[in-house]
């Protein structure tokens, strides 16, 4: 995972197999590309990912809490398994401190009814995780205010940047006087969209991608 230090994001990201090429320059291309992510968002109950994907895939997610100046980030990864109606991964813990990662543990987890569960690590305290598909809605990404769009011709990549309200930032974030967030879409060329929220005042960052099943 790519540490941004000045921006605090979440991002949201959905591989499909499937390219499609974006025109340069035009804000509707790019969100008639970013359109694949309304398969995913909104899906209410996670469960549900069995039927809407029969050949399952990989989910990841990740959200990191500032305490004091270290940055504590928490990895999941996922096999969603429509066949065996398992969603079964692992969490990792991973400290930033001092413009450094250090690992602190890595531990096999399964995802069920809302709650991870830790398979071999009883001192761990199971608990319960939100994943933004749950509640958020590419349908509504797009009605919020737009605020600019640009495409990088050296990198390949172009991006959309609304104006988050405040009020849906809450939904996922600890919410602090002046953080303002916002949301970008960006998209590498044909390989998948992305969503970024949130900026360098925020307090937590959250990132989601799932890859369907081949």
């Amino acid at each position: 995972m790519k540490k941004i230090i000045l921006l605090m994001t979440f991002l949201i990201i959905i591989t499909m197999n499937t390219g499609c090429l974006i025109s340069k320059g035009k804000r509707r291309d790019a969100e008639e590309h970013f359109s694949s992510l309304s398969d995913l968002y909104p899906t209410k109950n996670v469960e549900d990912l069995f039927e809407k994907y029969p050949k399952g895939g990989t989910l990841n997610h990740s959200y990191s809490i500032m305490e004091g100046n270290d940055d504590n980030i928490y990895y999941y990864s996922f096999k969603v398994d429509s066949i065996n109606k398992t969603i079964i991964g692992y969490e990792k813990k991973v400290i930033y401190k001092n413009q450094k990662f250090e690992d602190l543990y890595k531990v096999p987890v399964e995802y069920k009814n809302g709650e991870i569960i830790y398979l071999e690590n009883p001192e761990l305290e199971n608990h319960k995780i939100t994943f933004l598909f749950e509640n958020l809605s590419y349908a509504e990404m797009i009605r919020y205010k737009f605020i600019r769009s640009s495409y990088g011709y050296d990198s390949g990549i172009y991006t959309l940047l609304y104006e988050l309200p405040i009020e849906v930032a809450e939904k996922y974030m600890n919410i602090k006087e002046g953080c303002e967030p916002t949301i970008y879409m960006i998209s590498y060329g044909d390989n998948y969209p992305e969503v970024e929220l949130g900026n360098h005042k925020c307090e937590k960052t959250i990132s989601e991608t799932f890859k369907i099943g081949e």
